[in-house]
């Protein structure tokens, strides 16, 4: 399997990459503090042509595979995960459209979100854990009731995906719901030490009528399917963030003196340095498989657990490594590194914790054997 990128996935790590070091990564500070989410950058981001770039072109996207997808979130995250969440949030939802909508479905959910900025949202905690909302078949329509702990993009999203258990026959359904449905209630925001913009919140669901039921003749597969993409693109993000702790800490190492030298110059810094790198390029290599493989129509769920895993664990070292190099400076607002140990915290809560990875990784290589 090769994984040099070829022109087109270079242009799109390129532009990601670009843009979030012109446009994210010096407003991220500001941002944060401000805890408002930057409509203007999003709105940059969308006519320069990073949102929604898995739709069809004959919806209006770009029609790019999962691989430059990822690609993309890798080069976002490296900017501000936190202000690029929103991008990052509406993708995921867009995924069980794009693999079970019908096209009447995806013109009138995906088709819109090209035609202006605007964003999808989606309970991931549900999809893991069926349950946790209730459905019951009313006629030709479905009535959806309980809580969504977590739902992303609670505020921003015109409209969500969730999984509700069917009360009636213990059925697992997707259903699509408007934003604007009657017993719709958006209640507390998640409140959490990193990615602060992140649009999480808690969403009470009150005898909500739904028309739209994604079909699917396995919905074990579906949601399997949809978990895959979910955890490559969030190492391609977590991957992104462990590069920009290394951006950051190879800058202020060539800048920062002690003793009479700068401390790129110290062996201990240099260490710290080259494991910070081998560790990116590995998760890099990891999500670049993942995603490979997804694209070719391959089975690539423990391969996007592994992923997922190790761009967990890396990114986490990377930042807290990044958080040394800096010394006192590490835990200061005023300098960048603090806020990536932080956003990687938020990341790893974001579906399963990596404990949780790893033992479902561990049951699939026993099942395995």
């Amino acid at each position: 399997m090769d994984f040099q990128l070829d022109d087109e996935r270079n242009e799109f790590e390129k532009l990601a990459r670009e843009f979030a070091e012109r446009e994210l990564a010096p407003k991220a500070h500001a941002c944060e503090m401000a805890r408002v989410a930057p409509t203007e950058i999003h709105k940059k981001a969308f006519d320069t042509g990073l949102l929604n770039v898995q739709i069809p072109e004959e919806q209006g996207g770009l029609g790019l595979d999962l691989w430059n997808a990822s690609l993309i979130a890798q080069g976002l995250a490296s900017g501000c995960s936190s202000i690029a969440s929103a991008i990052e949030f509406s993708g995921f939802a867009q995924i069980p459209l794009l693999l079970a909508g019908t096209t009447k479905q995806q013109e009138i959910f995906l088709q819109p979100l090209n035609d202006s900025l605007s964003f999808a949202g989606i309970d991931l905690d549900s999809i893991i854990e069926p349950g946790l909302l209730t459905a019951s078949r009313q006629g030709d329509r479905i009535e959806l009731n309980g809580v969504s702990k977590r739902m992303l993009n609670a505020n921003l999203g015109s409209w969500f995906v969730v999984a509700a258990l069917d009360s009636d026959s213990a059925e697992v359904l997707l259903l699509v719901v408007d934003s604007k449905s009657a017993g719709r209630t958006v209640q507390n925001k998640v409140s959490a030490v990193g990615r602060t913009l992140a649009d999480v919140c808690s969403v009470k669901f009150e005898n909500v009528m739904v028309a739209e039921k994604l079909a699917t003749a396995d919905i074990s597969d579906l949601r399997r399917r949809v978990l895959t993409r979910v955890n490559i693109l969030i190492a391609a993000g977590l991957t992104g963030i462990a590069q920009a702790a290394l951006d950051n800490s190879v800058r202020y190492a060539n800048e920062r003196k002690t003793f009479g030298k700068n401390i790129s110059q110290h062996q201990s810094i240099g260490f710290m340095l080259a494991d910070i790198a081998k560790n990116v390029s590995a998760a890099r290599l990891l999500f670049y498989k993942a995603a490979a493989l997804t694209d070719n129509h391959v089975d690539s769920y423990v391969e996007s657990l592994t992923a997922h895993s190790f761009a967990s664990e890396i990114a986490m070292q990377a930042a807290t490594d990044a958080v040394q190099i800096y010394g006192g400076y590490g835990y200061s607002k005023e300098y960048p590194v603090e806020k990536l140990m932080r956003d990687v915290k938020a990341y790893q809560t974001l579906t399963t914790g990596n404990h949780m990875l790893k033992s479902e990784l561990g049951d699939k290589l026993l099942v395995a054997t």
